[in-house]
């Protein structure tokens, strides 16, 4: 896991600024739409800059009122959109790869909401063929839901982690949990 943080930061790194703000697409409503909101309040008690949390998602229903809030106070910014999506591919699956370029929310599902953000990071939580398991947030396959659980819960962690670290680092904030008292000490003497 600390290596795919560390890959994630680096990535990161390459385009984020203090100026950067992330919008955290989905819902709390499915399971697989959640990874967005979940990340958002990771970031939001961190005090890194984020539009789309639990409880003022950015998803079909709020996206109009959510982009107004982005024109009037982040016009210019950085946005870095962060969304949930299935995959055809194995060897993606689980990860989360940041790319050049906007996330188009719903078009997976058919729906039709403009595109957001400068830069793209999308977590694959899923095969297309199990598309229909993280949807129904009403389906409970014990062993099947627990082990996507663990998946959704793995990324929200990695990717919140992998943002906190590097806006702590855009602001030269002391990373206090990687020192010892004696760098600590030396540092403010």
């Amino acid at each position: 896991m600390e290596n795919r943080i560390q890959e994630l930061k680096n990535e990161l790194r390459k385009v984020m600024t203090l100026d950067t703000i992330f919008v955290c697409i989905g819902t709390m409503n499915s399971t697989l739409d959640s990874l967005g909101p979940r990340v958002g309040e990771m970031l939001d008690k961190a005090g890194v800059p984020v539009c789309g949390t639990p409880k003022s998602p950015y998803h079909a229903t709020t996206y109009k009122k959510q982009n107004e809030y982005l024109n009037k106070y982040y016009k210019h910014s950085n946005k870095i959109a962060i969304d949930a999506c299935c995959c055809a591919k194995e060897y993606k699956l689980y990860k989360a790869k940041l790319s050049c370029g906007s996330i188009s929310p719903g078009a997976g599902v058919g729906k039709r909401i403009p595109s957001i953000g400068d830069y793209a990071l999308r977590a694959y939580l899923s095969m297309d063929s199990e598309f229909y398991l993280l949807f129904d947030s009403n389906l409970r396959l014990s062993g099947m839901y627990d082990i996507k659980m663990k998946h959704l819960n793995e990324l929200t962690n990695l990717i919140a982690n992998a943002i906190i670290e590097v806006y702590r680092e855009l602001q030269d904030w002391p990373q206090i949990e990687k020192l010892d008292f004696k760098q600590v000490e030396d540092r403010y003497i």
